[in-house]
């Protein structure tokens, strides 16, 4: 199936809805153009004070609901304004949603995205293909990550081993096997990347700032290397993959206590943010080290997301691979806007669902099978 697609996405970090317009192209794909447009401060706090597990009504959920599903509709339509492309043209939204709650492991196992996909297929006239992670719970996965057929299919490469990196709220990586063979993919969650360095940086700027801006603040300080051993023995940390985390556990609750840790320590807020930035690095090095490098001889790993703007983690990260002869690029050196990558991915995602393919990698979510994966939304009017 060729055609256009959206792809829409709000992270953990919960700052904005990314808007990615492609051409579907075979498996590959071309962007078309791309956006970030920011939630209004007042619902992004309403976001996370749910998220962060405060006690709020079904009322405020249900609302949110459909107030992120018209922030997301609306990104759609200026990104499609801004590749001057037509709703009329896009064969399909493909729409993540914004997590409120992922507890895989919880009885029963759960996962909630919000953002009505009623409500962006009624505002933009085009079919919606969304909540994904559900069917891959259901069927006993982890529900995340769920973008490797599609890090496959934009940096799988025939005889280098690599990894995609994602620096999202949550890290996560994708080991792509030489070869570009499906059935060697597998990813999970490595940790914390920009959440709790974000929550710090509105803690210390009293919301001033949503994020250290390219770690000029964690560059200023001296990591704290025994919290930042203390902070690796989390159980998450040692676990094998399938995995996957979130606000759950390195929220509002994980701030509270790193900076409960920071007193007792007497670490400046430049300090603490280091040791975050060390967090981030480390917990990818670690993971690199116990579940990647003994099933696949890595040789080049590819950042994306948010967080490779931030040189501070940026350079911590090469300090920790580049000795495991690991050589580390920004997506961009591949032509690919690393700040689209999970965009472009649910975009791909909605194309799978509708040609009937499965949209999980068993392997990584560790789901009984491959499944088909969300649901659909028709367009308002036959024929639009």
């Amino acid at each position: 199936m060729s055609g256009l697609f959206v792809g829409l996405i709000s992270g953990t970090s919960a700052d904005a809805v990314d808007a990615a317009v492609i051409r579907s192209e075979g498996r590959g794909a071309k962007l078309l153009s791309f956006l970030a447009v920011p939630y209004p401060s007042l619902l992004r706090s309403r976001i996370l004070m749910a998220a962060g597990g405060a006690a709020v009504g079904t009322a405020e959920i249900a609302a949110l609901d459909a107030e992120i599903g018209r922030r997301f509709a609306d990104a759609a339509l200026l990104a499609l304004r801004k590749a001057r492309v037509r709703p009329s043209r896009v064969r399909a939204i493909g729409s993540h949603g914004q997590t409120l709650w992922h507890a895989p492991k919880s009885n029963p196992p759960v996962t909630m995205q919000l953002g009505d996909p009623h409500v962006i297929a009624e505002r933009t006239g085009i079919e919606v293909v969304a909540d994904f992670r559900r069917r891959d719970v259901a069927a006993g996965g982890e529900g995340a990550p769920l973008v490797p057929i599609a890090h496959l299919e934009m940096f799988g490469h025939g005889r280098v081993h690599r990894t995609v990196q994602n620096l999202g709220g949550i890290g996560n990586v994708t080991v792509l096997p030489a070869g570009r063979d499906p059935d060697g993919v597998f990813a999970f969650d490595t940790g914390p990347a920009n959440m709790v360095l974000d929550g710090l940086v509105q803690f210390f700027t009293a919301g001033r700032k949503r994020y250290d801006r390219r770690g000029a603040m964690s560059a200023r300080g001296e990591a704290d290397e025994d919290l930042v051993r203390e902070l690796l023995r989390a159980p998450f940390f040692r676990r094998k993959p399938p995995k996957s985390t979130g606000r759950e556990l390195f929220g509002r609750g994980y701030l509270v206590r790193l900076l409960e840790a920071s007193k007792s320590r007497r670490l400046s807020p430049a300090d603490l943010l280091a040791t975050a930035a060390e967090l981030t690095a480390r917990s990818i090095e670690e993971s690199y080290r116990r579940f990647v490098l003994p099933q696949v001889a890595v040789k080049e790993t590819i950042l994306c997301g948010g967080g490779v703007h931030n040189s501070d983690v940026v350079r911590r990260i090469r300090r920790r691979l580049e000795p495991l002869g690991i050589a580390v690029r920004s997506a961009e050196d591949l032509g690919v806007d690393p700040d689209a990558v999970e965009a472009i991915a649910f975009a791909l995602l909605a194309q799978d669902t509708l040609l009937g393919r499965p949209g999980n990698v068993p392997r990584a979510t560790g789901a009984k099978g491959p499944r088909v994966l969300g649901c659909v939304v028709p367009r308002w009017q036959a024929g639009i």
